[in-house]
């Protein structure tokens, strides 16, 4: 396997070692701007705002944040639905309750859920950890254990939508 890419070598300026021998240079460092040390992307302005919401001007802006909230606020109509039709928790969302409702205080979860894992190799055992139990917490505590737990669980989700609308953006920029 052959590597593509040349390899240059500096006599004098920066690059050199002090006896004037050449010092290495990366094909990356070459492309830099001897002045700044900056690369293409900061010539063409994306090194400090490319893909950030500051960079984007007027009505695009308003509506890349406009898209986010109302991504991060659904989890949240959803949950109010829900405790007005009345909704009861049962089953597995009833355990993570009441495991929510232990998780701030001295008989506080420290496995997840239990799993069927156990019937495929007759091992006792658990999801990774009661990290929902913990986030939820506050909520089930604050609120009551069936409206707590709607807005604690809408918490979670809002957030992962929202930054993951966010990640895609940074990553993506606007179309």
């Amino acid at each position: 396997m052959t590597n593509d890419a040349t390899v240059t070598t500096a006599t004098d300026g920066p690059d050199a070692d002090t006896d004037g021998n050449p010092a290495l240079v990366s094909p990356v460092d070459a492309d830099r701007s001897p002045d700044t040390g900056a690369g293409p992307a900061a010539e063409l302005g994306e090194a400090e705002h490319g893909r950030s919401l500051m960079a984007l001007n007027g009505w695009s802006q308003s509506a890349c944040v406009a898209v986010i909230a109302l991504f991060t606020l659904l989890p949240f109509a959803s949950a109010i639905l829900l405790a007005s039709d009345g909704w009861v928790a049962t089953g597995d969302v009833a355990i993570i309750g009441i495991r929510s409702y232990d998780a701030w205080t001295t008989d506080a979860p420290l496995v997840g859920q239990p799993t069927t894992g156990e019937e495929a190799v007759g091992v006792e055992s658990s999801h990774p950890g009661p990290i929902e139990n913990w986030i939820a917490g506050p909520f089930v505590r604050t609120l009551g254990p069936q409206l707590g737990l709607l807005v604690g669980i809408a918490a979670i989700n809002g957030a992962a939508l929202g930054v993951t609308l966010w990640l895609a953006f940074r990553r993506g920029g606007p179309a």
